[in-house]
């Protein structure tokens, strides 16, 4: 989370162009970039589709119920991903860069990662499926929270509302559900590894 995807793993959608989506999201310690595998994490994320190809992240991670001078202002990261959409049958193609901030600061907390990911859409009597495959790489291999090996996943859409996904994203296998209402409002819940519930709200709008 912090970009348009599944659970954890990216894919080759945006956010439309010239819209703006907020939202706040529970992490579980087990995969939390701040104090990871001690304290859960709260992330808020900032996400614009600023062109039809290009989408901008900024995410915000505090810590849940802690005292810890690691917290201060928390854990700011950015994160951009490019989108090559394919007018035949071959799949979408996008690439992106996630934590610059955190990939200039060599002294900080890394989760920071790139990575290429192909997207294909299809429909099966009359439901909506989505196949990923992608590869994500680490920039700083110390202590590094991200991202690092090839990632896959498969989503199907029911009354173009409710969003099953399942995926593999280089470390655990993990499953969610999102909800979206109205057009504008979504939440996501999710199991990482099959056991550790992340999970938050998010509201989109046209700028």
């Amino acid at each position: 989370m912090g970009y348009t995807g599944l659970v954890r793993t990216p894919t080759a959608k945006n956010i439309e162009d010239k819209n703006l989506s907020i939202g706040a999201y529970y992490i579980d310690k087990s995969t939390s970039v701040l104090e990871q595998g001690k304290t859960n994490n709260l992330r808020n994320i900032i996400s614009l589709g600023f062109l039809p190809f290009l989408e901008v992240d900024l995410v915000l991670n505090n810590l849940i119920n802690s005292n810890s001078p690691e917290q201060a202002i928390g854990d700011r990261q950015t994160s951009f991903k490019i989108i090559l959409q394919s007018k035949n049958f071959l799949p979408d193609l996008g690439i992106g860069f996630y934590d610059l901030i955190g990939a200039l600061d060599k002294g900080g907390i890394h989760s920071d990662f790139y990575y290429v990911v192909l997207t294909k859409d299809f429909e099966i009597n009359k439901l909506n499926f989505s196949t990923n495959v992608g590869y994500a790489g680490y920039v700083y291999n110390e202590n590094n929270s991200g991202l690092n090996g090839f990632f896959y996943g498969l989503s199907v859409t029911l009354l173009n509302s409710i969003e099953l996904m399942g995926e593999y994203d280089s470390r655990y296998y993990n499953i969610g559900t999102r909800l979206i209402l109205f057009n504008h409002l979504s939440f996501l819940f999710s199991l990482t590894d099959m056991k550790h519930f992340s999970g938050g709200a998010g509201f989109s709008f046209q700028l």
